[in-house]
């Protein structure tokens, strides 16, 4: 059977990367590392950018599901959007709802 390397590394690369998604969310839900951080940080930001907002929200200490439902909601934001696509008026909307004082 052929097996194209090419192939193999991207399968390793999206393995690792769904890993590090992972342990992020794990790091939220444990208060190692807060939103405005994961926000903030650029280190994240290549992780965060695929993510679905709800995925994030959810890993929030203290943020279960009714809860995030409500919230996205109330900022109109589809359960299905992913971090890169959010629009200026919904990254405003989660800015202020996170006292966050920087764009990101």
């Amino acid at each position: 059977m052929f097996k194209d390397p090419d192939i193999i590394f991207n399968i390793n690369k999206a393995r690792q990367i769904r890993k590090h998604r992972a342990d992020l969310k794990k790091r939220l839900k444990k208060r190692l590392i807060d939103f405005k951080e994961l926000i903030k940080n650029d280190n994240y930001k290549h992780l965060i950018e695929n993510m679905y907002i709800y995925d994030i929200l959810i890993s929030l200490p203290g943020f279960g599901v009714a809860k995030t439902v409500k919230i996205m909601k109330k900022l109109k934001i589809n359960k299905c959007k992913r971090f890169k696509g959010l629009g200026k008026i919904q990254k405003s909307k989660i800015k202020n709802f996170f006292n966050l004082e920087n764009d990101f």
